[in-house]
């Protein structure tokens, strides 16, 4: 049996913000994209994210049996201009330094505000699929990474982190971020 890591700031992120108004950007260095969204603009819209991170234990004891397991992060999008320099990334076995996943919410006053972040480094885009039907051009994107930061952003200006160095196995204790005080 598998136990789920980070879970609950995964559950948290969704809570703070409706999904109705959810929207998703990815940032890969050198490869354009379409977003024409303030604080986004040019990066890639997405429309879901999935990941997985898991620890083996040994059956009834509850014990730690392995290292933590990730299936990596999997992104949906719409075909665009990236969609080419994707599949260069997959077929070159392009590393990229630092990939950024941002999702935004509005606020019950309209605001968008950012309330989940994931970042990667040591990051390479395993697979690209493509999906075209009736009238939906999808794609679907992995990424795997060596090192990631997951980042939830509360609407009162908190910021709660960790992160997870996956080839050595090591985490960071979640911490937070507060809003630096303004001056009065």
């Amino acid at each position: 049996m598998k136990h789920s890591i980070f879970s609950a700031a995964l559950i948290g992120a969704t809570l703070l913000m409706p999904a109705a108004h959810a929207a998703g950007y990815l940032h890969i260095e050198d490869i354009p994209g379409e977003s024409r969204a303030p604080g986004h603009e040019d990066w890639i819209d997405i429309l879901t994210m999935s990941e997985s991170v898991a620890m083996p234990d040994n059956s009834g004891a509850g014990r730690r049996t392995g290292a933590a397991q990730s299936s990596g992060i999997t992104i949906t999008r719409q075909m665009d201009i990236s969609s080419p320099y994707l599949m260069n990334a997959v077929v070159r076995g392009t590393r990229f330094d630092e990939v950024t996943i941002d999702f935004t919410g509005r606020t019950p006053s309209g605001a968008v505000e950012p309330y989940y972040s994931v970042e990667l480094r040591n990051a390479v885009i395993t697979s690209v699929s493509t999906n075209i039907a009736e009238d939906s051009f999808e794609e679907e994107l992995t990424l795997q990474y060596e090192n990631i930061t997951w980042t939830v952003h509360e609407p009162r200006g908190e910021d709660h982190s960790t992160e997870w160095n996956r080839s050595q196995n090591t985490s960071t204790a979640p911490r937070v971020r507060p809003l630096p005080t303004r001056a009065q």
